[in-house]
């Protein structure tokens, strides 16, 4: 599980608690597309190019003032060759950013707040997160998630970890084809 909103993005919007809510319960994340890195400015508006797919969100939910969501990672050379070696090696490096539609209105002497989101396009992941902190940043205190093994992770605690599912197959799959 991770965050893909938070309260505060550094491109100076306020994402309220309450707006975060009505957008879990309305569903507008649930089943959100990931694609490697957001469009560029030109590309802002066509169809996404599938090789930059990674996966889907689903299981969308609010705790505290963030948005968490389990990110299921697709088995493609994408994933396999830029994900997962971040994700593995340095998943501070990266998070999530949510491309979505929505209504702001402008507070007096603050920053601007998104007080609706109509439609979520993707949720993706980059380099440069606005409102998350890594890719692992999670529902459990940073402490927790220092002092947890590998050898001590449970069944319960790997179900929480599609991706680390999903890497395990695609080895076992390699290693069947005699492929290390």
């Amino acid at each position: 599980d991770h965050v893909v909103l938070g309260p505060l993005s550094k491109n100076g919007y306020r994402y309220p608690v309450a707006t975060q809510e009505a957008a879990v319960k309305a569903k507008i994340f649930e089943g959100a597309k990931a694609y490697l890195n957001h469009p560029s400015a030109k590309e802002m508006g066509d169809a996404r190019d599938v090789r930059d797919l990674i996966g889907e969100h689903k299981n969308v939910r609010l705790n505290g003032e963030k948005t968490y969501s389990d990110l299921f990672l697709v088995n493609n050379r994408t994933v396999q060759d830029h994900v997962l070696p971040i994700a593995e090696s340095a998943p501070h490096l990266i998070g999530s950013s949510v491309v979505i539609r929505g209504k702001m209105k402008k507070v007096e002497g603050d920053l601007p707040e998104i007080e609706a989101i109509y439609a979520c396009r993707s949720i993706d992941l980059v380099s440069e997160p606005a409102t998350t902190n890594g890719l692992y940043e999670s529902e459990k205190t940073e402490k927790v998630e220092e002092d947890m093994e590998l050898k001590d992770l449970t069944l319960e605690q790997l179900r929480t970890r599609p991706d680390l599912i999903e890497a395990i197959l695609a080895g076992a799959k390699e290693k069947e084809k005699g492929v290390e």
